[in-house]
């Protein structure tokens, strides 16, 4: 629905909408002047600062401390600023297809970040084992989100960690996921997860939706050293794996990489998938021991 549409492209319209559901996420505070969220904060570091409508961690940042805060204060003069309180704990994401507001297939997707104070992601993995309770509780969060929004027709990507408190939502959003989660669903699932959408968005039919997982796949970030680039290696013997099904470098010698900040800054992808996790273990291994961008300070 269009509603839906609007809520997941506004960080601000989703806490709204969630906090009225119930929905347990992040305390939070809007913030037109980050200034006015001093005494706010205070009593709540570490806290999260967000755009209100960006994607990829831009504009994200965790702070730790007032001093932290009186810097992040002078550096983002003028933008208004969602502002929440740190969850910690592991990180998921939700993927599901949705018809007339049921869900016809849903996925786990286990997720690997850079940590604060940016939380840019570097690693996915998808089609593991997974404790039985946490996919329940991320079933039970995903349909009550989706009620929320007023999801009708389409795709849904969702984030949450599991805290002390239980299921925590990050946020959402009604469009396809990033970092080229597609391309890993469809050899977990055995379907065409780009099909799907095109089949859901134009009324066509759907086959049997997937019982479970038939194999494993995982996404490999990693970040790169700032500077000028001197040398790239191992690219071709990381194609060559058997498990890996992708593996781009998004660079060139004499190119500059900067600081990462977000993701659009990371330079490396490989899409690693096997029938059983132990090939993809092994995939991921040879790739982060062999790819590797070299730089010098320029």
């Amino acid at each position: 629905s269009l509603r839906a549409t609007v809520l997941s492209r506004n960080k601000a319209l989703q806490r709204g909408c969630f906090a009225a559901a119930g929905i347990r996420q992040p305390e939070y505070l809007i913030a037109p002047s980050l200034a006015e969220a001093a005494d706010w904060a205070r009593d709540r570091f570490p806290v999260v600062l967000k755009p209100l409508s960006s994607s990829g961690s831009f504009g994200v940042e965790l702070v730790a401390d007032e001093s932290g805060f009186a810097d992040a204060v002078e550096r983002r003069a003028g933008e208004t600023l969602l502002v929440e309180q740190a969850i910690d704990g592991p990180e998921y994401s939700w993927e599901a297809l949705v018809r007339d507001g049921k869900i016809w297939t849903s996925n786990l997707t286990a997720k690997e970040t850079s940590g604060p104070p940016h939380f840019i992601e570097t690693g996915h993995r998808m089609g593991l084992p997974v404790d039985e309770a946490v996919t329940t509780a991320a079933n039970e969060l995903g349909g009550n989100v989706l009620a929320a929004l007023g999801m009708s027709t389409g795709i849904v990507h969702l984030e949450f960690r599991i805290a002390d408190a239980g299921p925590t939502l990050m946020e959402i959003a009604v469009r396809t996921p990033g970092d080229r989660l597609m391309e890993l669903l469809g050899p977990v699932y055995g379907i065409d997860w780009f099909e799907m959408v095109v089949r859901l968005a134009m009324g066509m039919p759907l086959p049997d939706a997937p019982t479970g997982p038939i194999g494993s796949a995982a996404a490999h970030i990693p970040l790169s050293e700032p500077g000028l680039i001197t040398a790239i290696d191992g690219v071709d013997a990381v194609r060559a794996h058997p498990a890996v099904i992708r593996a781009d470098v998004l660079a060139e010698v004499g190119d500059v990489i900067p600081t990462v900040k977000w993701s659009a800054d990371r330079r490396i992808v490989v899409l690693v998938s096997a029938a059983d996790p132990d090939t993809v273990d092994d995939g991921l291994s040879f790739a982060r021991r062999t790819l590797r961008i070299h730089t010098r300070q320029s």
